[in-house]
């Protein structure tokens, strides 16, 4: 009997945890007063995209992209399971919507990003290559991948993983970081929560080349951490402005009756 009660418990405690998307606006912007909702949102697979980094440019993947547009989602977008579903061009201009990133949007017919994801999935690629390419032609941010380097000091590296402890801990952002790897390669992801460890930190990653979360151990002498456990890099933390771009757009929509 009481293995049943503590199995309940921990299953309901499971539950209570467990964030799911705003249905209405005044749903929404109740939840936007926390948050740790939006981080503990994008802990659960239903609220994450449903297909990992692929395609792009000489099908290199898009992992910036998906990254970005993984972000916004998780900030930006109420779901409406009780209407219908969208067309084909409906959903074009809802991705399109998200991935722009001027307003909140509310997407019909799904109960989550996860669905809506699946539903659509060569829609959305479409849409992040072709803001890779908006991006590398346009504004040539490839040359981020070129900026920095795959080992620094011990002690910058640790003002690099001080100043992310605050981003997402303290300020309680999902963090976007850049990762420098070995040539002219970057990879992005992003950063959940960061727990203090003795001499160091263990982090919680959203990374677009995997459905499930990942986690990574940084202590405070390492120069360097290592992506799949081989290749060198060193994280940069970047794309702040446009996530504090993010927070306006929000605080707009809340703010308008």
């Amino acid at each position: 009997m009481k293995k049943v009660i503590i199995i309940l418990f921990v299953l309901l405690s499971s539950n209570l945890l467990a964030q799911t998307p705003a249905n209405s606006k005044q749903e929404y912007c109740h939840n936007y007063s926390n948050k740790d909702y939006f981080k503990n949102m994008l802990r659960e697979s239903s609220n994450r995209i449903s297909f990992v980094n692929h395609g792009g440019l000489l099908n290199a993947g898009v992992c910036w992209w998906h990254s970005r547009f993984q972000r916004a989602a998780t900030y930006l977008t109420i779901y409406r399971p009780e209407l219908p579903k969208p067309t084909d061009k409906e959903a074009k201009k809802l991705i399109r919507s998200i991935r722009k990133r001027r307003s909140v949007v509310s997407i019909p017919g799904y109960q989550n990003l996860n669905e809506f994801s699946s539903a659509w999935p060569q829609l959305i690629q479409k849409e992040l290559e072709r803001w890779q390419v908006i991006d590398g032609f346009i504004f040539q941010s490839w040359i981020i991948g070129l900026s920095g380097k795959t080992k620094t000091t011990a002690q910058k590296m640790k003002d690099k993983m001080d100043q992310l402890y605050i981003d997402v801990m303290i300020h309680k952002n999902i963090s976007y970081q850049m990762l420098q790897l070995a040539g002219i390669d970057a990879h992005a992801w992003l950063v959940l929560e960061m727990t203090p460890i003795t001499g160091g930190y263990n982090l919680l990653i959203v990374d677009s080349n995997y459905l499930n979360l990942q986690t990574y151990t940084y202590k405070f002498n390492d120069t360097n951490l290592y992506y799949r456990y081989t290749t060198e890099f060193v994280p940069y933390l970047q794309k702040k402005r446009e996530l504090k771009r993010i927070f306006r757009r929000v605080q707009k929509y809340c703010s308008s009756h």
